[in-house]
């Protein structure tokens, strides 16, 4: 289902940059390391842990571009 979202972020930051994700009141956020927050995508429905950490690994890829 995110795959898609995913596939059509643009993310004007590399790899190196990103501290970590998150979620908050139903988006999903990437923290830079300069402390600045990116909105990636809002949730369409709550998360668990798993889809979650299949999301991260998602962007962590195509931030890599593997």
């Amino acid at each position: 289902m995110y795959q898609d979202i995913i596939d059509g972020l643009v993310l004007p930051f590399g790899a190196e940059d990103v501290q970590g994700f998150f979620t908050k009141n139903n988006a999903f956020y990437i923290q830079l390391k300069t402390g600045e927050v990116f909105k990636a995508f809002d949730l369409v429905e709550d998360l668990r842990k798993s889809e979650f950490v299949q999301i991260c690994k998602m962007i962590a890829d195509k931030l890599l571009n593997i």
